[in-house]
């Protein structure tokens, strides 16, 4: 069952209600991030993983439980069943290393690759 606010004072608090698609929407436009990454290997095939930063509970715990230097781990996890075929298409764990680096960069910059700025 849902957890219900307590009742106190109702009437003085200000409540602002989130629900959870329409967060992650917001976060996007806020952003300039989207929630899901296609990366397509140089056969055509495309795989289909979330951001980092849209990451569900399961793979934050399974990502910091992997060294930092350990990239197919870490493209494990992002990947998650998909990797074996994503391996079998000629992608490299370190595309996914490289792409980690390129968000993370986009983030300190403010700026995405195509120019657009983000809010911060």
């Amino acid at each position: 069952m849902p957890a219900k606010p307590q009742d106190h004072n109702r009437a003085e608090r200000r409540v602002r209600r989130f629900n959870r698609d329409a967060l992650i929407r917001l976060l996007e436009e806020k952003t300039g991030h989207e929630s899901e990454i296609v990366f397509e290997t140089n056969d055509g095939t495309e795989f289909i993983f979330p951001s980092p930063e849209f990451f569900d509970d399961d793979r934050i715990q399974a990502m910091s439980e992997v060294a930092d230097d350990d990239f197919r781990g870490a493209a494990r996890v992002a990947l998650g069943d998909q990797y074996d075929e994503f391996i079998e298409h000629g992608g490299q764990a370190m595309d996914i290393a490289r792409l980690f680096r390129l968000l993370q960069d986009e983030q300190e910059t403010d700026v995405t690759p195509e120019g657009r700025p983000t809010a911060r």
